[in-house]
């Protein structure tokens, strides 16, 4: 964010929108680790299955960083695509560790729809980003325009 607005024309709006975005960015983060650390450390299921929930929540966030920054660098893309490939990996193998610690029928369902909805709002996004980034808002830009003057 440093970088963009030494570089870039920024708004006041703009830099502050996407410094409280990334603020509490971090902030979910922190806080999904540290639960997935106690509850791996305890071994219950409920606190994997808040984590589960947890990681739609960092996936439309990614999907932020990927689609709707005012300016969208190259490494943005990377780390942003990184950061989705890890969290739906994560998801599957937190659903497979809550499966194991799981004691009902009940917590099992819960874990497995939490981590599928982490994996599709992943894939979800990665789409999204993906269609945006082949469209543009105007259909003849990147061609060449001839002026006449008469």
């Amino acid at each position: 964010l440093w970088y963009k607005t030494h570089v870039f024309t920024y708004t006041i709006d703009a830099v502050a929108e996407e410094a409280v975005v990334l603020f509490f960015f971090a902030v979910l983060l922190h806080s999904r680790l540290a639960l997935l650390g106690r509850g791996y450390g305890t071994k219950r299921a409920s606190i994997l299955m808040l984590v589960t929930w947890l990681g739609p929540v960092v996936a439309f966030i990614y999907g932020f960083h990927l689609s709707y920054q005012v300016y969208v660098l190259q490494l943005d893309v990377i780390l942003a695509s990184v950061g989705l490939g890890s969290l739906m990996l994560e998801a599957v193998l937190i659903a497979v560790l809550g499966l194991v610690l799981a004691d009902n029928l009940a917590e099992r369902l819960v874990l497995l729809l939490g981590s599928g909805a982490t994996v599709a709002a992943g894939v979800v996004l990665g789409l999204l980003h993906l269609s945006l980034e082949s469209s543009t808002a105007f259909p003849d830009q990147d061609q060449p325009t001839t002026v006449s003057m008469r």
